[in-house]
């Protein structure tokens, strides 16, 4: 449960977050705003001063209301602590009027097209820019600005800070500034932040988040700006970049998935013709073998040639000579003599 605020603390009505579009092109879903609400009525929600974690809380978030299109919140600051005359100080001349929520989101959609803004497969939309607007016949009816859509919002903290990402985040009542007035002799009414803050805000006429102070020149604030319009297009590009790198590795990946199969087929085509190789070479040898004993049968010092050709060539010659040996026995003018005719043994056997 929320701390209820200490007797003698200083406390602090605002607004907290709303719908509209904030200076890094986002936006708070409805439900985001309950959800927000939620969380600071259940369990409260420390405040610092300019986000800065580092230091311990000087305060306390402790009543929120949420509507369809902003959230109002209460936040103390305990009497006893060392930073409350400053803050009250602060906040009742004026010189802080702007608060900011600290926070982590699981949805980041695109407003325009719905997928998750950070989905580059299925959305081609940069937060901040204008896209055309089409009906049904493919005719451009106007522009809609593309915002990431946050929700299922995650509160940590909300901080006093001198200008803050939503414009409408500002100071709306503090519990002693009719108080100061008085004691100064101001007019409260005129002098209310009540009455000032509460007032419709241009979406662009907001003070730019710098770390050189507020006291800036109107030239100073709009160099600023353009360095920060500069670093938003260096980060778009960068963002196309990407895109593009990865359709060019999709392309790689496919040629090295082809190269890769390619090779492998080469590597059994090699290891195939090598096996064939040395089949026919001791094919080969086999056959010069038999030729070399074929004609070592008829007493011819024979070396066998290593060409297939020449080889079936000499088989052919040899084979041809013992085709024409006669073979039998026959009677020489009428003796008894006999001369014997065949094919040598090992002619035979080759």
């Amino acid at each position: 449960m929320p701390k209820v605020p200490t007797q003698g603390a200083y406390k602090v009505k605002t607004v907290f977050i709303d719908t509209n579009p904030t200076s890094y092109s986002t936006k708070f879903r409805e439900n985001a705003l309950a959800q927000v609400a939620q969380h600071i009525n259940s369990r409260g929600l420390p405040l610092l001063l300019a986000h800065n974690s580092n230091s311990l809380p000087v305060g306390q978030w402790y009543e929120a209301t949420a509507s369809e299109t902003q959230v109002v919140a209460k936040f103390y600051v305990p009497e006893g602590i060392v930073e409350y005359e400053d803050i009250k100080t602060r906040i009742d001349t004026g010189i802080l009027d702007s608060v900011s929520i600290g926070f982590s989101a699981n949805k980041h959609d695109c407003s325009i097209c719905g997928h998750d803004i950070n989905d580059y497969e299925n959305c081609s939309h940069y937060p901040g820019r204008e896209y055309e607007v089409k009906d049904q016949q493919g005719t451009v009816t106007g522009t809609d600005t593309c915002y990431v859509m946050l929700d299922d919002i995650k509160a940590s903290e909300g901080s006093l800070v001198y200008s803050g990402a939503v414009p409408a985040a500002k100071i709306i009542e503090a519990s002693s500034k009719a108080e100061f007035f008085e004691k100064n002799h101001l007019n409260f009414a005129e002098g209310s932040l009540e009455v000032v803050h509460t007032s419709s805000f241009e979406q662009n006429n907001f003070e730019v988040k710098t770390n050189e102070g507020p006291n800036m020149t109107e030239e100073e604030l709009k160099a600023l700006e353009g360095k920060y319009s500069d670093a938003r297009d260096e980060i778009v590009g960068l963002k196309e970049d990407n895109i593009n790198f990865r359709e060019k590795n999709v392309d790689l990946l496919d040629k090295a998935s082809k190269y890769d199969a390619a090779a492998a087929d080469l590597v059994v085509a090699t290891t195939a013709k090598a096996d064939v190789d040395a089949k026919f070479a001791d094919m080969t040898s086999k056959l010069g073998e038999k030729v070399t004993a074929l004609a070592v049968a008829f007493n011819v010092n024979y070396e066998a040639p290593a060409d297939v050709d020449a080889l079936m060539t000499d088989l052919d010659t040899y084979l041809e000579k013992a085709r024409s040996l006669p073979t039998g026995r026959q009677t020489v003018d009428g003796e008894d003599n006999e001369v014997a005719y065949a094919v040598p043994t090992a002619a035979y056997k080759a």
